[in-house]
């Protein structure tokens, strides 16, 4: 195990699938004890922790004693950071086979359909199979899925996802560990992460601000169903009006077009669903022939580089930022600029991580700010 672990490492394997476990030989001395669970003692446990140390997730049936004489998991699915999987039926009931975990920690972790499991059989012909060795690959492929959604999280990250994503996760038991995985409710767990590193609380974000002709909602869905965005006038009248069918956790962006005759002044952009409600505020300048001097070609939420375009309001020498939200500049461009002359800037920013940025003009007489999300 531990050689083929090594050459799975070395060709740059992400996930090992083991259907392989021991604890008793055909020379007796070498047999394993129930004294050695949990105590990385055994050369396979060893070995599979290390692997595990290297960013691997490793998986492995927890094995097919439940009703022989050793009765409990088999090594590696004992080590800690092995994904140690049971089998149930199609209903969900443990299957009597299924080794039981060990007492002192929660093993297995997870259980899969491993009875009675539908196979390709000869002749693709479909037939049925027992055992745990069916349940542990069966769940590492939907682990397989669930990673390639979010490759920027570890080995562990992914597998507490799975654990808190399963039916008895609050009440794991020797038999079905943490239970089911539920890999839609796994994947909630982990977009709800990136958004929070993109948005923090602040789900609902309106730009630029301020507008003149164009508003860009972007939010967070906060329930399957409907949910609808508003945009308010000052007067408290509500202008438009959008549905939106929304998925938790998903992000999305609508916008409100054709601003221009609206009067300046402090606008609401409101989002409401049945359990949720946010408004924003978000300032209309004056629309006149000079307003937009100063446009983002892409528009305010955008994804990789930044192109400014600016329409010189002066003659001067000015400084185009990108600053983060705590202020830092991230990037800057020094301007001689000449009164109405048009000029267009690249910022080479597609490095920065997601979040939100500023976009400030400043010179001497003048000072323009434009709030950016980067995606």
């Amino acid at each position: 195990w531990v050689v083929g672990a090594e050459f799975a490492d070395s060709a740059g394997v992400d996930m090992i699938s083991s259907s392989l476990g021991y604890y008793d030989f055909d020379d007796p001395s070498f047999n394993h004890t129930y004294s050695q669970f949990y105590k990385n003692a055994t050369m396979v446990s060893q070995g599979a922790t290390y692997v595990a140390k290297k960013g691997i997730i490793v998986m492995n049936s927890t094995g097919n004693e439940g009703n022989n004489s050793w009765k409990y998991q088999v090594f590696p699915a004992d080590a800690d950071s092995v994904c140690a999987v049971g089998a149930v039926n199609t209903a969900g009931q443990i299957a009597s086979f299924s080794s039981y975990g060990y007492p002192g920690k929660v093993k297995p972790n997870i259980v899969s359909v491993g009875s009675a499991t539908v196979l390709a059989g000869l002749n693709n012909q479909p037939v049925t199979g027992n055992g745990t060795s069916y349940a542990n690959p069966n769940v590492a492929g939907l682990i397989a899925c669930l990673w390639q959604a979010f490759p920027n999280f570890n080995n562990m990250e992914i597998l507490n996802a799975v654990y808190k994503s399963a039916d008895r996760f609050t009440t794991p038991n020797d038999r079905y560990g943490y239970g089911i995985p539920n890999f839609k409710t796994a994947y909630r767990i982990l977009k709800k992460q990136v958004n929070f590193n993109i948005f923090g609380n602040n789900w609902l974000v309106a730009t630029p601000d301020p507008f003149t002709t164009k508003i860009d909602a972007t939010f967070v869905g906060q329930v399957d169903g409907n949910a609808k965005l508003e945009l308010i006038s000052p007067a408290g009248q509500v202008l438009f009006s959008k549905p939106v069918v929304t998925e938790k956790e998903e992000v999305y962006t609508q916008s409100f077009l054709n601003l221009d005759p609206f009067p300046a002044g402090n606008y609401v952009v409101k989002y409401s669903d049945s359990l949720a409600s946010r408004s924003v505020n978000i300032q209309k300048q004056a629309t006149t022939a000079n307003s937009e001097w100063l446009r983002i070609v892409q528009g305010t939420v955008f994804t990789g580089n930044l192109n400014v375009l600016l329409m010189a309001p002066e003659t001067t020498l000015a400084s185009l930022r990108i600053v983060d939200i705590k202020g830092s500049i991230v990037a800057e461009r020094k301007l001689n600029t000449t009164t109405g002359q048009v000029e267009t800037i690249d910022f080479n920013i597609h490095h920065l991580a997601r979040g939100v940025y500023f976009l400030q003009y400043l010179s001497k007489s003048k000072k323009r700010v434009v709030r950016l999300l980067k995606l």
